[in-house]
């Protein structure tokens, strides 16, 4: 700490002089003083990390192929770093047996064959992850003073996220090879999975997003902590979906869990793929979305929004909260019948098929509305996480005004928010650390 103060004061000095000389108003100083430290910190990095490898770069290294990479020549190159563009000067090695060359320097720095340190691709990454191309550009601009133009914002997201695609997909592979070994021990692990519309190019298409969250919820609380969610999701069908389930919730420690517990909104796709995948699977309809069918009959016999159609739904939902989904069936069917006999009308009529078509909901999901043994038991009864991370995870990225996407940019920005929003940014930076 001595030696670091002393610097700093040091540098502080000059700076004070340089204000006073050049005369700068206080209310340009903060850009102009950024601007010489940045310059002379980036100037000095480009200097020390050339001195650095002039001095340890040795005369041959051993190459993958099993022959020798020898050091060829000196090369330059400009680089931009956090504080700003420099250059260096690097060795290159060259290996005759099978053509390939390497700058240790830019292995070291996590440059990934790009004229960016890793940590200033980091920061694009973390941008991008948060932003539009335009207006990540902007706050790099304003906030981190790097000037990085659109088209190479775009590249350095696609190329990461793309990694991490690859990493996801060699995962999901893996998982039905052998059995992914996981840290976790989770009593109760949820899959909630949903889908969220996403502006293609070809029209709108349907992005399949995956949560998965240990239920392990101290007295009192209500909600699994944010930090232990982890979300995916792609444009793909039913069975890739499936398959990307089953692997994610053997990365949270499906293998050790007590319990596993699917949540979905009802579509058949889902419990087929629980019961494929999930064998001893608890399977859960999300409450709001068995309360909506309710409100949907209520809306349909009687006057939407009356105090008739309020009194019926809150009676049946309160029968439903109680675990008591036979009698709801039951009372569907007798209402099918009475409007039967009653209304001559009432056959063919769009009533009828409202009544049709939920009392078919309530009777194909029966044993997974029985929400007062779930809520004795401990589970969820409500997809609230997954519903919530359509939204903050892929629409709020991904759905803003005039965007249009192809998967190949879509998906690598997606798993860039995964690893963000999953609290798992390691993966990140994973990607710039040396061989």
């Amino acid at each position: 700490m001595g030696k670091d103060t002393k610097i700093i004061e040091g540098i502080t000095r000059l700076l004070v002089e340089f204000l006073r000389e050049q005369e700068i108003e206080p209310e340009e100083a903060e850009i102009r003083v950024r601007e010489v430290v940045h310059k002379g910190g980036a100037a000095a990095l480009g200097q020390r990390w050339s001195e650095e490898m002039a001095g340890e770069e040795p005369e041959k290294i051993g190459c993958e192929c099993g022959g020798s990479l020898k050091r060829r020549s000196t090369r330059k190159k400009r680089l931009l770093t956090l504080l700003g563009p420099t250059k260096v000067e690097r060795a290159y090695y060259w290996c005759r047996r099978c053509g390939k060359g390497r700058h240790l320097l830019d292995e070291r720095l996590g440059c990934r064959g790009r004229a960016q340190t890793g940590k200033v691709q980091e920061c694009v990454a973390l941008t991008m992850a948060e932003e539009t191309y335009a207006g990540g550009r902007r706050l790099l601009s304003t906030l981190a003073n790097l000037e990085i133009p659109h088209h190479t914002l775009e590249t350095i997201t696609v190329e990461l996220g793309e990694a991490l695609v690859e990493e996801r997909d060699e995962q999901t592979a893996r998982a039905f090879e052998t059995e992914i070994e996981s840290p976790e021990r989770p009593e109760t692990l949820c899959v909630t999975t949903d889908g969220a519309k996403v502006p293609m190019r070809d029209g709108w298409r349907e992005a399949r997003l995956v949560a998965v969250f240990p239920h392990d919820i101290p007295p009192g609380g209500s909600e699994p902590e944010s930090g232990r969610i982890s979300y995916s999701a792609r444009v793909e069908d039913c069975e890739a979906t499936g398959k990307r389930m089953y692997a994610e919730a053997q990365r949270r420690g499906a293998a050790h869990a007590k319990r596993i517990a699917v949540i979905g909104d009802g579509a058949e796709w889902i419990w087929n793929q629980a019961a494929e995948h999930f064998p001893q699977v608890i399977e859960v309809v999300d409450w709001f979305h068995a309360t909506e069918h309710l409100w949907e009959v209520a809306n349909g016999l009687f006057d939407q929004g009356s105090d008739k159609a309020r009194a019926w739904e809150q009676a049946r939902e309160q029968e439903l909260k109680e675990g008591d989904v036979r009698l709801v069936i039951a009372r569907l069917r007798k209402l099918l019948y009475e409007k039967r006999r009653k209304k001559k009308r009432f056959r063919g009529s769009e009533q009828e098929h409202v009544l049709q078509r939920n009392l078919a909901y309530f009777e194909s999901h029966q044993k997974r509305m029985d929400y007062a043994r779930f809520r004795d038991d401990g589970l969820p009864i409500a997809s609230g996480v997954v519903e919530s991370a359509c939204k903050h995870y892929v629409a709020q990225r991904c759905k803003r005004s005039g965007m249009q996407w192809n998967k190949s940019g879509l998906h690598p920005v997606l798993e860039l928010r995964s690893a963000l929003l999953s609290n798992e940014w390691h993966r990140v930076q994973n990607l710039f650390k040396a061989a």
